[in-house]
């Protein structure tokens, strides 16, 4: 009967033990979901703020090269029109030199 009682208690303890564990995993689980699940949205939540200010960078200096760009357009321009009127002398003092 003793070996029986011992048996019994041990097969208690050991039921108890088991039930202890499975609460304490399902515990750990719930606890890594909640983790997972706040990791996400952190992850997310520096995405965002990662795209801003790529965003943000990427429209100030869109603006910057713009800002430097139209001036040297105008430069090119004026320097057009310059060659043009260079090469339109030329042509008349070679034909004033040569032709006439």
């Amino acid at each position: 009967t003793r070996i029986a009682e011992a048996r019994s208690e041990a097969k208690a303890d050991s039921e108890a033990l088991a039930h202890r564990l499975e609460t304490r995993i399902a515990e750990v689980r719930a606890e890594i979901a909640e983790v997972r699940a706040q990791a996400r949205a952190d992850l997310e939540a520096v995405e965002h703020r990662l795209l801003v200010r790529i965003t943000e960078s990427e429209a100030a200096i869109r603006a910057e090269l713009k800002a430097e760009i139209t001036p040297l357009k105008t430069e090119a321009v004026v320097i057009r029109w310059l060659l043009g009127v260079v090469l339109t002398l030329q042509v008349g003092i070679f034909i004033k030199l040569f032709v006439a």
